[in-house]
């Protein structure tokens, strides 16, 4: 077994300290799994400022405040030397924004000094050679950050190389040798030609059109426009930093910047820089060289180097703080590329795997483009792949994901199944975006020909969404793919509607989410148990899918479980009377109210009550519908008696009980400013308030509003408005026909509601 101090190391490094391990021969490479480069302005301009802040501190001493500290790097020293490169490589395993940036600062810098050399006047002998030797160690030390030199034939040739490259380019010991394709080799390569050039002024290279492309040549151009700032004493005070005047050139540690000129006398330097700060057009050159010293010495990144890319990925998710940590899928992404460009494979290049991580990709980038949202949506696709796949709930924990991931990769895959993993993660991720994330549900349309499937389809994946009942989505998404292979959606539509009504019927009769997840993982999950389904494809996608029947019979026998016994309508019924609904799920307790709702009418025989018997279907009366659920008309969830403590105006008797108030016949569907307009009103105002929001025109509500004031029951003006105005709400009839809102009354509604319920949703179970 390995001691600890045998995994890693870790130690605060300069940027010039990190350029220059492995004697100089340090060459960085940023591997495949790894992200564009893609740091904003506002990372720019925070670095920057923090760099200048600790610059300024230096003058005033050199203790711990005055160096600018930049978070983590963490190496992994590759395994495999190149044959043609003799330097050392390491795999950035983070940092990689933060290192590019730095190193874009030290081109920056060295292309600044250039150009402010030749504005400075002629000083003293004395003064003209201190400066000389501190600027050439000073850009030697800056270049050295840009480019490594490599050794060829026993020292007597070397060859220069781009300090970072990424995972397509090739390195070597010749221009011949080496291959580089990414745009920040490119760019850095031909910085290289401009620094052995000694040219003034740096002529980017053409890059490409790609993003990254744009982003670094963005960035540079940035940087040296924050590098100018460095001498503009305005922009300091629109930044919230302290300007270094020329008369501190001398103060607190900026004398031990000056590390090539070390053993010459302090005078001899105190006399230097008196000379410069009474020179006003060599302060620019002088306070950009001093920077440039202050980072070259006093910046610093703590570096850690391992071996072990597992160690790497573990040291990093514990000491990241605000970093970006790589996915499961990022980190898998080498190991199937590895795995595609073995001889029995075609190479991943081109190949379907490399189309399907390019559809992740996208649809993450487009639809996830914040950090938070990216890793919540990549931890809970991993989740629904793993019981997908092998009906198995894995953690949230990302280390924990990263391991099982490539191990239900690398076990039991064949030569063809490398491909259909991928491929059906790809689908996965299409799924959930499109199906599970509310804002982009408008595009089930595009998969659904027929209107009112897809209208079906958007209803059900909205109230399980707004159930959060996340479980459900490895069955849907099984048939879900086997019907987009099909091209026939029909057996989705089905089970769709069967997991929604056992969904429904199950916490309206329970009320708590209690058991419920444990129902969906059974039946994904294989086993010898007759409580186990084996839904999941298995590892190698052997499994056949269950006909809809079977599901079915599945999702029923949960139902008729022994921890809920819903064998009848009338078993189920007795368990929704006593389920206080709205406290458990509002929007469960809305969708209860549409179902029930739907294609009713007033019951001749007690008009108090709704009926399907003898009612023609309807649009008015249709509820159940994809656009009333996300309308405002039936919006928010109301209770007709109060959900307070012994409110005025209401019979006591709904008090005993705290649940009942909270059952679904003392619910009703209301707008959103008309339900805040009679929330704790008596009775009586609130009947007059439904039954003339339930009438057909304007002039039968002023009638009732009319009546209201000669009952001594006026309303507000604001309210008022809300009911001769506001549509129609045909679903409250038969409230004015309710002479007493008591516990009796809201047990019978709740009676009758659950029974209209059931009658509208067990169907879809059968």
């Amino acid at each position: 077994m390995k001691k600890v101090s045998d995994l890693f190391t870790a130690q605060a490094y300069n940027p010039w300290e990190v350029a220059n391990m492995s004697n100089g021969g340090a060459g960085f490479r940023i591997p495949e799994y790894q992200r564009t480069y893609d740091w904003s302005k506002a990372n720019l301009h925070r670095l920057m400022t923090d760099i200048f802040t600790g610059f300024e501190r230096l003058s005033h001493g050199a203790d711990a405040s005055a160096y600018t500290f930049l978070g983590t790097l963490i190496l992994v020293k590759d395994p495999i030397k190149k044959e043609k490169f003799k330097g050392r490589s390491y795999s950035i395993v983070d940092g990689q924004q933060r290192l590019t940036t730095l190193t874009l600062l030290a081109c920056a810098l060295i292309e600044r000094l250039r150009i402010l050399k030749h504005d400075i006047p002629k000083f003293s002998p004395e003064t003209t050679y201190l400066l000389n030797t501190e600027v050439e160690s000073l850009e030697e030390a800056l270049a050295s950050c840009v480019r490594g030199i490599q050794i060829i034939q026993h020292g007597k040739e070397n060859f220069r190389f781009p300090r970072i490259v990424r995972d397509k380019d090739f390195r070597g010991g010749s221009k011949q040798e080496e291959e580089l394709r990414s745009e920040i080799a490119l760019f850095l390569s031909a910085f290289v030609e401009f620094i052995q050039d000694n040219k003034t002024e740096f002529l980017a290279p053409d890059l490409g059109n790609t993003r990254e492309a744009e982003i670094i040549l963005k960035n540079y151009r940035e940087i040296k426009q924050l590098c100018k700032s460095l001498n503009d004493s305005k922009w300091y005070a629109e930044n919230d930093c302290i300007f270094l005047d020329a008369k501190r050139f001398s103060h607190g540690g900026y004398v031990s910047l000056w590390r090539n000129t070390q053993d010459v006398d302090r005078k001899d330097w105190s006399k230097a820089i008196s000379e410069i700060e009474k020179e006003p057009e060599a302060h620019s050159y002088f306070r950009t060289l001093m920077l440039a010293a202050y980072f070259c010495n006093c910046v610093a990144v703590t570096t850690v180097i391992t071996d072990d890319e597992t160690a790497a990925f573990d040291i990093f998710d514990a000491l990241n703080t605000t970093g970006e940590p790589l996915t499961a899928l990022e980190t898998l992404k080498p190991h199937v590329i590895n795995t595609l460009n073995k001889p029995q494979h075609n190479g991943y290049s081109g190949s379907r795997c490399e189309i399907a991580f390019g559809e992740i990709d996208e649809i993450m980038a487009t639809n996830f483009p914040e950090t938070k949202q990216k890793q919540d949506e990549t931890k809970n696709l991993i989740i629904t792949f793993a019981l997908y796949l092998r009906g198995k709930k894995i953690p949230l924990n990302l280390s924990a994901q990263r391991g099982e991931i490539l191990n239900y990769f690398n076990s039991n895959i064949s030569n063809d199944e490398p491909t259909k993993f991928i491929e059906i993660l790809a689908k996965l991720t299409e799924f959930r975006c499109y199906y599970w994330h509310s804002k982009n549900i408008g595009i089930i349309n595009n998969f659904h020909n027929d209107y009112s499937e897809a209208e079906q389809v958007k209803l059900l994946c909205s109230l399980i969404n707004a159930t959060k009942t996340h479980l459900t989505l490895p069955i849907l998404a099984r048939y879900w793919i086997d019907g987009k292979e099909k091209n026939d959606f029909s057996d989705f539509l089905k089970v769709l509607k069967a997991v929604a009504a056992f969904l429904v019927l199950r916490r309206a009769a329970t009320g708590a989410t209690d058991g419920i997840d444990t129902c969906f993982r059974d039946i994904m999950e294989e086993g010898d148990s007759p409580k186990k389904f084996g839904l999941c494809t298995g590892p190698n996608f052997s499994n056949t899918i269950l006909t809809v029947s079977d599901l079915k019979k599945a999702l029923l026998s949960k139902l008729g479980s022994r921890k809920v016994q819903f064998n009848c309508k009338e078993e189920w019924i007795s368990n929704v009377m006593d389920t206080p609904i709205y406290s458990h799920s509002q929007p469960l307790a809305r969708f209860l109210l549409l179902s029930a709702s739907h294609n009713t009418a007033q019951d001749k025989n007690d008009p108090r009550l709704l009926t399907r018997e003898g009612i023609l279907p309807g649009a008015d009366r249709r509820y159940l519908d994809y656009n009333k659920w996300i309308g405002e008309e039936y919006k928010t969830v109301e209770h007709v008696a109060p959900n307070s403590d012994n409110p005025e105006g209401w019979n006591q008797n709904i008090y005993s009980n705290p649940r009942i108030r909270n059952t679904l016949g003392n619910l009703v569907l209301l707008p959103t400013k008309e339900n805040r307009a009679v929330g704790r009103a008596s009775w009586k105002k609130k009947k007059l308030f439904y039954t003339a929001l339930a009438d057909e025109n304007e002039e039968e509500r002023k009638a009732a509003l009319e009546g209201a004031k000669r009952e001594g029951l006026p309303f507000h003006k604001t309210t008022e408005n809300l009911i001769t105005k506001g549509k129609r709400l045909s679903m409250l009839e038969g409230i004015s026909d309710v002479k007493d809102w008591d516990k009796e009354f809201i047990e019978i509604r709740t009676r009758r509601l659950a029974s209209l319920a059931w009658d509208k949703l067990r169907p879809w179970l059968d």
